[in-house]
């Protein structure tokens, strides 16, 4: 009798063993799998606060582009830096021309970008201060159609240009690139 005591006893070790083994596989899993999707939709709010940032300012900052106005522009790389997970901010003219930037050492230096980037582009560009950073360029497009009813420019400069029968749509005077880091994102996990 006791060896078949014994073979119910190892027999039975042996099940919940192998139960538990499952259920520690099975929890695993889905831990990786809510990690992941976790990190996805942080990434893509990062992404989507990183456009709101750059949109704001590419729709402010017209008038400072246009004039070329340090003192305007600076406000806006200034505030931009300020928020979290901003790394870098710059606004630069057609040509590239960086007229302000969050580290007033670039203004003045030339930035290469592509003019013919859509609404909005994002990619991955490189380390800065130990993190990986997405730049995130949008277009500054006059429009003296749409500028009467918007703050882009002063109502005295549209009224100058629609005085002097410059109609303007659309025209690439500049462009806006914000640097957010996913340092949160990865360091959360």
């Amino acid at each position: 009798m006791s060896l078949n005591i014994g073979f119910k006893k190892t027999l039975g070790l042996k099940f919940v063993s192998f139960t538990a083994v499952i259920i520690l596989i099975i929890a695993t899993f889905f831990s990786w799998f809510i990690i992941r999707e976790e990190r996805t939709l942080l990434k893509e709010e990062l992404f989507k606060r990183g456009i709101s940032i750059t949109k704001s300012i590419a729709t402010n900052c017209q008038y400072g582009v246009y004039t070329e106005n340090f003192e305007i522009l600076n406000t806006f790389t200034t505030s931009a830096v300020a928020e979290k997970d901003v790394v870098y901010a710059l606004i630069a003219n057609k040509e590239g021309l960086m007229l302000a930037h969050s580290d007033p050492t670039k203004v003045g230096s030339t930035f290469n970008f592509e003019k013919e980037i859509g609404d909005v582009k994002i990619k991955q560009s490189s380390w800065i201060k130990n993190q990986s950073v997405y730049d995130i360029t949008m277009l500054v497009k006059l429009d003296t159609g749409k500028l009467k009813t918007t703050t882009g420019l002063s109502g005295f400069v549209v009224e100058d240009l629609l005085k002097r029968g410059i109609r303007v749509k659309d025209e690439l005077i500049g462009f806006v690139s914000v640097g957010v880091s996913d340092n949160y994102v990865e360091t959360r996990f």
